[in-house]
């Protein structure tokens, strides 16, 4: 399956750069959702279309203000706390993974509980619970 993954990866993640998708995460999945639609979808060409919806929703994804700056003298580095009370750092603020309930807006129910059942139950339960 690992061979599979990067096989995948690297077939994609050229063009979701070229999009300007940087966070990993995120291309991991869009390019896994890509390869998923070509599978099951071989004879649709309305895959850019599909991508383009993706990027639209991407781009109104409500957006995080900055409460502070903060200077952390341990680590010599300027980090970021958000108004969710994530704190950021010019390096790390681009790791930051999607919530279950974000992939689900982007990607779709039946997507996302292909792609990890186990993390799909868990967050089913958290959000009956």
């Amino acid at each position: 399956m690992k061979s599979t993954k990067s096989k995948i990866f690297s077939k994609w993640f050229p063009v979701l750069e070229q999009l300007g998708i940087v966070n990993k995460h995120l291309l991991e999945i869009m390019s896994l959702f890509c390869e998923d639609y070509c599978v099951n979808n071989p004879n649709s060409e309305d895959l850019p279309e599909k991508i383009n919806l993706l990027l639209v929703k991407l781009q109104n994804v409500e957006k995080s203000e900055i409460k502070r700056t903060l200077y952390n003298p341990i680590s010599g580095e300027v980090e970021y706390e958000l108004e969710n009370g994530f704190i950021i750092t010019e390096k790390n603020k681009f790791k930051r993974e999607p919530t279950a309930e974000e992939l689900v807006d982007l990607f779709g129910v039946d997507f996302i509980r292909e792609l990890d059942t186990q993390k799909w139950r868990e967050y089913s339960l958290n959000k009956i619970l």
